[in-house]
């Protein structure tokens, strides 16, 4: 359990991380050095949730796929993440392994992921951490994994602290509630705008992961 002035430090940095994220859309676009910059504070503060497995998993592949969407967007000269991809669509390279398209489409699935997590811990009270992890991992990232990465998840997933634990380390419950209930709504800002693009384009190649999930 975090002493007070760490708890005080993980509300105001998860504040933070909600105002990098509502100022990612720029004329319906979002731009990718500013996404880039809230992803990477997020990442930052993904120690909250605990769960070493489950942590360094996480982390380990948003910040993967983060790399390729800037490698990318620099290839092309380009400052929003719609004209990253739309440039890869016109020259054929969309579908390519390490393309940036195909890192935004996952690091959208973890997106949606824990946005489908915040959702649950808010309005499921008699849940564990675990149990809300596991309901969102299969509403959302699960159907887009092999078998291998399904085992991964689970046994990370596994590592997550108790519920209590995690809302004490937040100041308590209607803190914690209020934090990730923000944190939520800034995230969905930006990622409904992300899954609409592909939607449209039809980029989403698993049917069952084509809609955020929404409350």
């Amino acid at each position: 359990m975090m002493c007070q002035e760490s708890v005080n430090e993980s509300v105001l940095s998860l504040r933070a991380v909600c105002e990098k994220f509502w100022g990612c859309m720029g004329r319906d676009r979002v731009e990718s050095t500013r996404f880039a910059v809230a992803v990477d504070a997020f990442i930052g503060v993904l120690d909250v949730l605990g769960g070493v497995g489950f942590i360094e998993l996480v982390k380990g592949d948003m910040k993967c796929n983060m790399e390729k969407i800037d490698r990318s967007c620099r290839r092309w000269g380009v400052h929003t993440l719609e004209e990253m991809v739309m440039e890869e669509l016109r020259h054929g390279q969309h579908d390519e392994a390490g393309s940036g398209t195909e890192a935004l489409l996952w690091l959208k699935r973890t997106l949606q992921f824990i946005v489908r997590l915040f959702y649950y811990l808010s309005n499921l009270d008699d849940s564990s951490l675990s149990d809300c992890a596991a309901k969102a991992y299969e509403e959302t990232v699960r159907p887009c994994h092999n078998f291998i990465l399904q085992a991964m998840f689970h046994a990370a997933i596994a590592s997550l602290p108790s519920r209590e634990s995690f809302m004490q380390d937040l100041g308590g419950a209607s803190s914690a509630l209020t934090s990730i209930q923000q944190l939520r709504d800034s995230i969905e800002w930006v990622l409904g705008s992300i899954v609409k693009f592909y939607s449209l384009n039809s980029l989403e190649n698993a049917s069952t992961c084509l809609s955020m999930a929404s409350s």
